[in-house]
């Protein structure tokens, strides 16, 4: 009966959610550990992708919920933003643009960037945004992974584009605010609309609009 009562409860017991592939490195690490604390025998199993196969494994039933930028309640999802997060520039504290307080997309234009594929999120959100303001799309070279994307950073001679709370997965590099226009991805929480978060899933679903409203307010303020 006490088993019972604890796995009804929510203070046993495993939830599985799934996180948009870069929120999985800052946001979320950082939401469980909170979570621990009031609920330290749930496991969590996450399951990392792109804003889409998020999306997809809410639908299919497959994860409690979802942490993702691709937001907007549907028919079957309920959606709540709970951060904006800004797009900046990412380079070597050596580079020749480090020292810049913020830089333009125009100008920007003029440099050879590292992007993520064109059929991410990120592109898919920026580059329409550039090309309606008439601005030439800085792009050069192009990964898949963020894992690639950092082994570039951390080389020290190239540039890229990344959201600012990527920021933190570059410790040896510096970002600099993009402008005209500022570009931001809304984070989002999405579930089903005919389904109850658990317990444990309601507490780690609370943590994580509090890690994001932390470190979106954080970046906001830095220089």
């Amino acid at each position: 009966m006490e088993d019972t009562h604890r796995l009804v409860s929510g203070l046993e017991g495993k939830i599985v959610v799934a996180c948009f592939a870069s929120l999985s490195h800052t946001l979320f690490p950082q939401a469980l550990a909170s979570v621990h604390a009031s609920f330290p025998n749930i496991q969590v199993a996450l399951r990392d992708g792109n804003g889409v196969q998020v999306l997809d494994a809410v639908l299919m039933r497959e994860v409690e919920f979802g942490l993702t930028t691709i937001s907007g309640p549907t028919s079957e999802l309920v959606s709540e933003e709970i951060g904006q997060d800004r797009y900046m520039l990412v380079c070597s504290r050596k580079h020749k643009l480090a020292r810049r307080k913020s830089i333009s997309w125009r100008e920007l234009s003029q440099h050879r960037v590292v992007s993520f594929n064109p059929n991410g999120s990120s592109r898919r959100q920026i580059d329409p945004i550039l090309q309606s303001e008439r601005i030439p799309l800085p792009w050069f070279h192009e990964v898949d992974q963020l894992s690639s994307m950092i082994g570039y950073l951390e080389q020290g001679d190239f540039i890229a584009v990344i959201p600012s709370l990527m920021g933190a997965l570059t410790q040896n590099n510096i970002c600099i605010p993009l402008e005209d226009p500022a570009i931001h991805r809304t984070i989002a929480l999405v579930r089903r609309r005919d389904t109850s978060l658990t317990n444990a899933g309601q507490a780690l679903w609370n943590e994580l609009k509090t890690a994001a409203s932390v470190r979106t307010r954080d970046h906001k303020r830095a220089p």
